[in-house]
């Protein structure tokens, strides 16, 4: 099996997902070819605990694992309705127009996506 040469790494705000991301990063440090490894942190509103989650993963995998990663930001919690405004999001974080861009491209295959799953579950509930 080919190993990209780059791997994100979606992880929660929690302790919980902090060890899980610092277990996967475990697994791949026993690599002999170790990817550029990327992180982002999610569903949390406060880029502050974001930085912080993402610091003390950094750290222990720059200590203990000899493998430094690269943050690529947080996302916010999709649960929350006003979370999905890109532009509220712009507002609040003072996000580039970029950002913004691909923000709203992000939100806009979400929506197909639930509108898929939405169909599917109507056909199904059909039949």
């Amino acid at each position: 099996m080919e190993l990209s040469r780059r791997l994100l790494i979606p992880t929660q705000a929690t302790l919980i997902g902090i060890r899980a991301a610092y277990l996967q990063l475990k697994r791949l440090a026993d690599l002999e070819e170790k990817p550029a490894i990327g992180v982002v942190i999610m569903n949390t509103e406060d880029p502050a605990w974001a930085r912080r989650c993402f610091d003390k993963l950094a750290a222990a995998a720059q200590r203990f694992l000899g493998l430094t990663i690269t943050s690529y930001g947080y996302l916010p919690d999709l649960s929350h309705p006003e979370s999905l405004n890109p532009q509220s999001i712009h507002n609040k974080q003072g996000l580039s127009h970029e950002m913004t861009q691909i923000a709203d491209m992000i939100l806009f295959d979400l929506e197909q996506y639930q509108r898929k799953i939405d169909n599917h579950t109507e056909l199904m509930t059909e039949k």
